[in-house]
């Protein structure tokens, strides 16, 4: 992860340091950069395997069900960046635009955590709704 918390090249994966204007599977590749490099060196609780893994497996399962789309897939590559890293959605929207960081941030627990308001806006985005729904298939 970057040491100073800030986006760029180190943790977006481009020179330019946004992919908001880049083509979409662009912005796939550098949610998939920037969510390895965020998480490197962490674990998932439980299994020990390297947390990265967990993000990988919700994608596939998105794409095992025919999801394409590069926001989702994006976010869902990012969704617990900003909640289990020091990075901040800002610094996701300026990877991988607007409505990839407004998935995310539907999916990032704050505190304290109130689980009827985070529960409810995901449950009223289809797209945050199937994200999350990939999650709980892969713990």
């Amino acid at each position: 992860m970057d040491t100073t918390g800030t986006v760029g090249p180190g943790i977006c994966g481009d020179a330019h340091g946004a992919a908001g204007a880049g083509p979409l599977s662009t912005r796939v590749d550098l949610a998939q950069r920037m969510a390895t490099r965020a998480h490197a060196h962490q674990v998932r609780q439980g299994s020990g395997l390297p947390y990265i893994v967990h993000p990988a497996r919700v994608v596939t399962t998105l794409r095992d069900v025919g999801v394409t789309d590069a926001d989702i897939l994006a976010a869902a590559w990012l969704h617990d960046v900003v909640e289990d890293t020091r990075q901040t959605l800002h610094d996701v929207r300026v990877c991988v635009g607007d409505r990839a960081a407004r998935l995310v941030g539907l999916l990032t627990k704050v505190s304290p955590f109130d689980p009827t308001p985070y529960f409810g806006a995901i449950w009223a985005d289809e797209d945050a709704t199937a994200i999350k729904l990939a999650t709980g298939s892969t713990t």
